[in-house]
Formats: C-alpha cells, sequence, structure tokens
C-alpha cells in the first residue's frame, strides 16, 4: 500500500487518497494554471497522479516534470481546442 505525499500537509495517504486530496487541494487553493484559449486547468488533475506515481518508482525530476508536461500541457488543450 504505502505512504504517500499529501502536499502542504506534512501528512501522508495511500495513493489514490493523496493524489485525489492533492488534486483537490490545487483547486481549493487556486494553485492550477489556465490554458486560455479552453478555459481548462489541466495540471490540477494530471500533476498529483505523476507526483504520486513517481514515488512508487525511480523517476528523476527532469522525467517528472516532463510526465506532467506530457500529460496536462499536451492532451488536454488539444482534446479542449477539438471540442471548443
Amino acid at each position: 500500500m504505502g505512504t504517500f505525499t499529501r502536499i502542504g500537509s506534512g501528512m501522508t495517504a495511500s495513493l489514490l487518497h493523496a493524489a485525489s486530496l492533492n488534486a483537490m487541494a490545487a483547486n481549493v487553493f487556486d494553485f492550477d494554471d489556465t490554458h486560455l484559449p479552453t478555459v481548462a486547468h489541466p495540471t490540477a488533475p494530471v500533476a498529483p497522479v505523476a507526483l504520486a506515481l513517481s514515488q512508487t518508482r525511480r523517476v528523476s525530476g527532469s522525467e517528472l516534470l516532463e510526465a506532467i508536461t506530457a500529460g496536462g500541457g499536451g492532451s488536454a488543450s488539444r482534446a479542449g481546442n477539438r471540442i471548443g
């Protein structure tokens, strides 16, 4: 099961709960970005999952940032542009 970081709380949680709570915190505390053409917040749902998963294996900081960029910046904005 393991313990995973809950950002800003000094506490840990299961992988699923840490990812969920960190995603909610990004929105509640307004630490989410905005992709202006789609008015979407693509990083808030992606970064917490990438962070939690990065704690299950050896991942460098650049690999983590690459995953967040690919998941949030790329796919969400492209999908939003097609819908909108």
